[in-house]
């Protein structure tokens, strides 16, 4: 089983690479910053072209995406800088995977906070 994980620089990245790795499995990761490790891709989530360079040199089996502003503060203070993150290169992502790896999993991950874009928090109850 081959996964490949974006956000490769994050903290949840890191302890899922650090997981993986122990139970023997392949693991490659994404991410903007140069980690200077050799399981890491530098590529920008924005590109569509580079992502499936990225796709096609990884070879997963599994993409599990934790690329995202998280900080509801930062969400807050900047909203279109963390749409981009959140929701266009996610979108990238899905875009190069429809196109180079149809047959890949994806497993989103995303926090806490649910918003329908105009009216704030939902009340899920």
């Amino acid at each position: 089983m081959r996964f490949l994980i974006t956000g490769g620089s994050g903290y949840i990245a890191s302890r899922l690479v650090k997981f993986l790795r122990s139970q023997s499995l392949h693991v490659m990761t994404i991410s903007q910053k140069d980690l200077c490790e050799s399981h890491n891709i530098q590529c920008k989530l924005g590109d569509t072209e580079a992502l499936k360079r990225a796709l096609d040199a990884s070879s997963p089996d599994i993409i599990i995406h934790t690329a995202w502003v998280n900080s509801l503060v930062q969400c807050e203070k900047n909203p279109d800088d963390c749409r981009v993150v959140n929701v266009d290169n996610s979108r990238s992502l899905m875009r190069a995977i429809t196109s180079v790896a149809p047959h890949v999993k994806v497993l989103f991950l995303s926090s806490d906070y649910v918003f329908d874009g105009s009216r704030g928090a939902m009340s899920l109850t």
